[in-house]
């Protein structure tokens, strides 16, 4: 599926990111957002591209008439292994009891949707879309868990990563020191005991 800026250029339109990703991964779909028709030169990214929901856990679900199997203007869900994607596609903003808790993405692009709450419900604007996690505690039968390293360059306003150790690498003895990116003093230390 392929949203875009309708030829405006307006790359900070969240919310119609949020709901052209979070709609496509109600089923299998690939996802991207451009320019336009004009132009599909761009590589934009987006908080949602970096949040690790996991496997699906079964298919999507109508929320407000969940004996409703066809795709229509509605609240729908998906459950993943380590999240669940909401999306409202009514024209109404739509409250929404979630079945636990869950974490909002911590993010920098649109901070008041991606806020890294822990909510239990949730209100979704107008055709939006939102990416949510189970809280760590709350992960299980993961394949495997990274530990993840992110140097920021501030001059230049771009992230790196360094490296990406998987858990086995920690357990070997490793020692990784979580640097405050403004101080460079330590700010954790993780080693095995």
């Amino acid at each position: 599926m392929n949203g875009n800026t309708n030829n405006t250029g307006d790359q900070t339109n969240y919310r119609a990111v949020r709901f052209g990703l979070a709609s496509t991964l109600l089923g299998n779909g690939y996802f991207g957002f451009d320019f336009g028709t004009k132009s599909h030169a761009q590589l934009w990214q987006y908080d949602e591209y970096g949040a690790f929901l996991g496997d699906p856990k079964g298919t999507r679900e109508d929320v407000l008439f969940p004996e409703n199997k066809y795709l229509k203007k509605s609240v729908w869900e998906r459950d993943f292994s380590n999240g669940k994607v909401l999306v409202n596609a009514t024209d109404t903003i739509q409250t929404v009891r979630l079945d636990g808790e869950y974490e909002k993405l911590h993010g920098t692009q649109d901070p008041i949707v991606n806020n890294g709450a822990i909510i239990s419900r949730v209100t979704l604007n107008a055709k939006d879309g939102l990416l949510l996690l189970r809280p760590l505690e709350n992960v299980s039968n993961a394949s495997h868990l990274h530990v993840c390293l992110m140097e920021l360059d501030r001059q230049n306003e771009q992230a790196f990563l360094p490296m990406m150790p998987d858990i086995e690498a920690v357990n070997r003895s490793y020692t990784q020191i979580l640097m405050q990116m403004d101080q460079k003093k330590p700010l954790l230390q993780i080693k095995r005991t």
